[in-house]
């Protein structure tokens, strides 16, 4: 609704005081309050049978309590799935706090931290997973203005494994440079990536004695062949698995690796723990082998923090010439609180500074 009006003030302190009572009606748009008052939207989920198909063989679905994000492009908020359509693929939902006359932008799952660039939504596929499905299942949506109405479509890849043993407890893919995690521009109309924003080169599963049906989402990627899963046992042990061809991952399907228990190679012995008796800033590794250190902080027993995964930063082998990543360490993985890391059997003398991030990519020690 578009207002004109003509003010003149004839004192500060009362032109001071409409001034600030009419800044309380409007948001950021300059939108009148009662523009965004409360309306009914209708949410269609992506027309395709890969997704939450796959699991029992049912058409996609909304589930009861599901959270999604929709925003006009300027102001965003918050709408949840009613029970009333629970197990169909569409929901009417009220929504507030938006401009029912502008396109509408929508994401699932929920994500407070999500924005519109350029029509395009930013949204994050998480770096570190719990295996649950419903983490694993991203996708983003549009409607045009006034019809009422956002169509889903489906904006990542999902890899299905079932795992019975109860000695796994981490898993990582890791690409030298293949962004796979964290936050991608997205197009709402196709759910295709339209670019990288702050994404990263990993992605982490956290297993912890799960058992059954595990899931785990990324972006659309080309793996190559030998592409390498690594695992950490319970005990500290390291394992992996490396893929036999190249495998094409694309938004909206899920690939099913079947029963992992037996593909998993795994160390006959647990990783050296490096700080077994005492942390430090600073660790000397005797040769070739596995190994691991606690993730505190230098000297004391303070953690880090929330750590996401470890990386190398640098690495030097005592020559003017830098060596190529992994000379000295290779194969960085979190969990449970320790890094390990591998360091090869002919590895040259040298140094490697290693470090502790966050989900976001952030160092949080070295």
């Amino acid at each position: 609704m578009k207002r004109n009006y003509s003010i003149f003030a004839f004192a500060a302190l009362a032109a001071a005081t409409l001034l600030s009572s009419c800044q309380a009606e409007v948001d950021k748009r300059g939108r009148w309050k009662e523009d965004r008052d409360s309306f009914t939207i209708t949410l269609n989920c992506p027309a395709s049978d890969s997704t939450r198909t796959d699991i029992n063989g049912l058409n996609p679905v909304w589930k009861s309590g599901d959270a999604i994000w929709i925003s006009d492009g300027v102001e965003s908020t918050r709408a949840t799935i009613p029970a009333e359509f629970d197990g169909k693929p569409y929901a009417e939902v009220n929504v507030s706090g938006v401009c029912k006359d502008s396109a509408l932008y929508a994401l699932y799952p929920y994500d407070e931290n999500a924005s519109i660039q350029s029509g395009r939504i930013i949204a994050r596929i998480p770096t570190v997973q719990d295996g649950h499905f419903g983490q694993a299942h991203l996708a983003v949506g549009k409607g045009e203005a006034g019809t009422g109405t956002v169509n889903f479509h489906n904006a990542c890849a999902v890899l299905k494994m079932n795992v019975t043993r109860e000695d796994v407890w981490t898993m990582q893919l890791q690409t030298a440079n293949l962004a796979m995690s964290n936050y991608f521009k997205l197009d709402p109309e196709t759910g295709a990536k339209a670019a990288n924003s702050d994404a990263l080169k990993r992605v982490r599963l956290d297993i912890k004695g799960k058992k059954g049906d595990l899931y785990l989402s990324l972006m659309e990627v080309n793996l190559s062949a030998k592409t390498r899963f690594t695992f950490i046992t319970g005990d500290g042990r390291r394992g992996y698995i490396l893929t036999s061809q190249k495998n094409t991952l694309e938004n909206g399907i899920m690939y099913d690796m079947g029963n992992i228990d037996n593909l998993i190679t795994l160390d006959e012995k647990p990783a050296t723990d490096l700080s077994e008796e005492e942390s430090a800033n600073c660790y000397i590794v005797p040769g070739g082998g596995s190994y691991r250190l606690r993730t505190v902080k230098g000297n004391s027993d303070v953690s880090v923090g929330d750590v996401a995964y470890g990386d190398v930063v640098w690495e030097t082998v005592n020559t003017t010439t830098a060596p190529g990543k992994g000379a000295i360490a290779t194969d960085v993985i979190y969990s449970g609180g320790y890094l390990y890391f591998n360091v090869p059997e002919d590895v040259p003398d040298g140094n490697a500074l290693i470090s502790a991030c966050d989900a976001s990519g952030n160092i949080l020690w070295s």
